[in-house]
C-alpha cells in the first residue's frame, strides 16, 4: 500500500503538482512513524498525586512525572509481588512493553529519591 502511494507521488510530482506531492509525501511518512499508544488496563489510582521532599523548597526543582501506567506497574511488579509476565497480564500489554514501563518507572523515582526532586503522578 505505501508503495502504491509512493507510485502515486511520483506520477504527481512528475506532472509538477509539488504541493499536492508534498501532502501525499506526509502522509506517508507519518504512517511511517510508529504506532499509536494502545490503551493500557490501569486498575489502582495513587491516594496523592505529588510526593515532594521534606523540609524548605529549593529553587528551580522541576520534579519528575510519573505516568499512570508506570505507577500501575510499580505498583503490581514491587508491591504486590508479581513477576513481569503476570503484571503484564493483568495490564493487557507485552512483557517486553512492561519491562520498559517498569525500567523508566524506576529510573524516574530513583532519580527523584537521590537528587531530591517532587514526584508528580498524571
Amino acid at each position: 500500500m505505501i508503495a502504491a502511494k509512493i507510485a502515486n507521488v511520483e506520477k504527481i510530482v512528475n506532472v509538477g503538482k509539488n504541493v499536492i506531492a508534498e501532502r501525499i509525501v506526509s502522509v506517508v511518512v507519518a504512517n511511517k512513524m510508529g504506532r499509536p499508544k494502545l490503551p493500557r488496563r490501569i486498575c489502582s489510582r495513587p491516594c496523592c498525586c505529588c510526593y515532594r521532599p521534606e523540609g524548605p523548597r529549593k529553587a528551580g526543582l522541576t520534579g519528575v512525572t510519573l505516568q499512570n501506567d508506570e505507577f500501575e506497574a510499580l505498583k503490581l511488579h514491587d508491591v504486590d509481588g508479581f513477576n513481569q509476565g503476570k503484571a503484564s497480564k493483568k495490564m493487557k500489554i507485552s512483557q517486553p512493553t512492561f519491562a520498559r514501563i517498569l525500567s523508566s518507572a524506576h529510573q524516574k523515582v530513583s532519580f527523584a529519591l537521590i537528587k531530591g526532586e517532587p514526584i508528580n503522578i498524571k
